[in-house]
């Protein structure tokens, strides 16, 4: 391989644009924002519950866990 065919290559690689769909861009924030809710969901159950029993019930992890399993399958 010659020098000018070598440099013409790296400069194609490195003047190359990276550009992000905005299709990609929606579904990213989306499912960003989807998946925050659902973290919030859990959190605000896990505070409600700490809050009016006084103590750490562990069941929200297992129900959080079947659905999880529940929606994959």
């Amino acid at each position: 391989m010659s020098q000018e065919s070598l440099n013409a290559t790296l400069e194609a690689v490195c003047h190359r644009k990276i550009s992000m769909d905005t299709t990609a861009f929606v579904l990213g924030l989306l499912n960003g924002i989807s998946f925050g809710m659902v973290l919030f969901l859990i959190a605000a159950g896990l505070s409600i519950i700490i809050g009016v029993m006084g103590i750490l019930n562990l069941m929200h992890g297992a129900l959080y866990m079947v659905g999880a399993y529940v929606g994959w399958r």
